[in-house]
């Protein structure tokens, strides 16, 4: 197998980029210009990143039906925010601003630690107190910049892979804005081969999108509930130290590609504590219950479509296959997110439906601490039997806007004090 071929305009570009880095006073651990150019440049020259003629008109009839099927199928309102049509650089530009509430706490870690075997793989530096003056000295400011660059390529990289692929802004649990838009070349090629109508197709995405922006922004507090378990998992994250060495010595200037290659590897160790692993299962469950409660609202709101059956499995194996979310958290902030419990959220959700309505289920996004726990996703039917929500007093809560939790249940967010661990896969 013959070697790459250097392009040195390849180089000459990284070093650009590396030089505007260090003159940089972006504040944080990450320099999030450089991300964007980064991701910028990558979908720069692909040709699918242009408008599509008439994507706009295409996608005029999907969204009046999408909307009127919701109101049906959910309680939620819709605000009226229009339906954009993204090109993948739209999409980057866009969004790239919610990741960082997400990245950084991770990013943090590892700038540090790519800092620090930069500095120990110097030649005739010692170890101990050479060090920590090193790095607490203009030199370490230097090696922190540099580390936080290696990191924004890699981000970069994750980002603008991750546009090829999603098919809205709804295709991540996690909220990553207050706009609602498709990717209209992406959704084209989903459609490819699954012998449905493209305007089936287009309608079931675009349901998807609408109902998932109901719920983010009758729930603004979602974004801070997964930023915050973000937060607490890095706090006790560990670094693979010897992996990030060996990411220094090979790294190879005359290679661009070789430094990809190595951020590919990973730095981060699997969690350990138990902190990080109630963070870790916190995630899990958020992403279940959204990712669920799309799957509940869309299959009522579309069950008159001949092919809502397809569509919905179609999704589902797309997902299970290491969808958008899987590779966004794998790539961008070092968390194995494989998709796990949609099924066992889906069927919870479907529950309270059949038992409360639509209005009972959704009432649930009212407060955070109304929302089920990853316990109880192992029994359902048990989350409505046992007595654990007053639903009158749920009933009054949703008939006054949802002030206050009503008592008994236990918080789903961000304490700490939470001993359950990550569930198995499915």
């Amino acid at each position: 197998m013959s070697e790459p071929s250097f392009d040195p305009a390849d180089l000459g570009a990284m070093l650009q980029r590396l030089g505007a880095m260090l003159q940089s006073d972006e504040p944080g651990p990450v320099p999030w210009r450089m991300v964007r150019d980064t991701a910028i440049e990558q979908v720069r020259s692909d040709p699918a990143d242009e408008p599509s003629a008439g994507a706009g008109s295409d996608y005029a009839d999907a969204d009046s039906l999408a909307r009127n099927w919701l109101d049906a199928a959910t309680v939620l309102p819709d605000d009226g925010a229009p339906l954009q049509t993204w090109t993948r650089r739209t999409w980057i530009d866009q969004c790239l601003p919610g990741w960082q509430p997400l990245v950084d706490p991770l990013a943090e870690r590892a700038t540090g630690a790519l800092g620090e075997a930069t500095a120990g793989a110097m030649p005739g530096l010692g170890g101990g107190a050479d060090l920590s003056a090193l790095l607490g000295g203009p030199m370490g400011d230097m090696l922190k910049k540099m580390g936080g660059a290696m990191v924004a390529a890699q981000i970069g990289q994750g980002v603008a892979e991750l546009s090829r692929s999603v098919l809205s802004t709804a295709d991540l649990a996690v909220p990553l804005g207050s706009q609602v838009a498709v990717v209209p070349h992406n959704v084209d090629a989903f459609a490819d081969g699954l012998g449905v109508a493209a305007s089936d197709v287009r309608i079931h995405v675009v349901l998807r999108t609408l109902a998932h922006h109901r719920l983010v922004m009758h729930a603004p507090w979602l974004a801070g509930r997964f930023a915050a378990a973000v937060a607490e998992y890095a706090h006790g994250i560990t670094l693979d130290l010897s992996g990030v060495s060996d990411l220094m010595g090979g790294f190879d200037p005359s290679d661009p590609s070789s430094l990809q290659r190595a951020l590919d590897s990973g730095m981060f160790q699997p969690p350990e504590t138990p902190e990080q692993k109630a963070a870790l299962t916190r995630l899990h469950t958020l992403i279940a219950l959204v990712d669920g409660w799309l799957d509940d609202v869309v299959g009522q709101a579309g069950a008159l479509m001949p092919d809502a059956a397809r569509l919905e499995e179609a999704t589902r194996r797309r997902r299970a296959a290491g969808g958008p979310a899987e590779q966004a958290f794998a790539s961008l902030v070092g968390l194995e997110l494989r998709p796990k419990r949609q099924r066992d959220a889906a069927s919870l959700w479907a529950l309270l439906r059949e038992e409360r309505g639509p209005a009972g289920r959704d009432a649930l996004w009212n407060h955070p601490d109304l929302l089920p726990t990853d316990a109880d996703l192992d029994d359902p039917a048990a989350f409505l039997a046992v007595g654990d929500i007053d639903w009158t007093a749920l009933d009054a809560a949703e008939s006054s806007g949802g002030a206050e939790p009503p008592s008994g249940r236990q918080s789903t967010g961000t304490s700490s004090n939470e001993s359950s661990t990550p569930d198995a896969d499915d």
